[in-house]
């Protein structure tokens, strides 16, 4: 089995077993996000400049697919702060952003037999996924 990244890592061990995130907080969306940073940092997709803003420096590869809707936004943006990026992920009114890359992570693991996915209810409108407990 190949590695998982960091976000899917901390996907997989976040959610609970009926695939359900901890109370709303804004740690769950700040780690899954600084994650996902991590990662297209070191792949050298994204660059950290001297002021601090993140710029796009190459395009999303085939294994960091589960992160396409960050690179999407961050490639359609000017050069922002990280924390311009984290406020948008974490103190957003619909948290679309969020929930984006919530699907976009999970539905990497389900691909890789991890987790499976379930609809969710009325207040919780995004799909759930559900991890495999021997992955955990």
């Amino acid at each position: 089995m190949k590695e998982l990244t960091i976000s899917q890592e901390y996907l997989l061990c976040v959610v609970n077993e009926k695939g359900r995130l901890p109370v709303v907080s804004t740690e769950v969306a700040t780690c899954l996000l600084a994650g996902g940073l991590i990662e297209l940092l070191e792949s050298s997709t994204l660059r950290l400049t001297d002021d601090k803003r993140i710029h796009v420096a190459g395009s999303l590869g085939e294994d960091q697919i589960h992160l396409k809707s960050l690179f999407d936004w961050l490639a359609q943006s000017k050069p922002m702060k990280i924390e311009e990026i984290a406020q948008e992920y974490t103190i957003s009114l619909t948290g679309r952003r969020l929930r984006d890359l919530l699907t976009g992570v999970g539905a990497s693991l389900v691909e890789r037999e991890l987790a499976t996915t379930e609809k969710g209810n009325f207040l919780d409108a995004g799909p759930r996924f559900i991890p495999d407990p021997q992955a955990v």
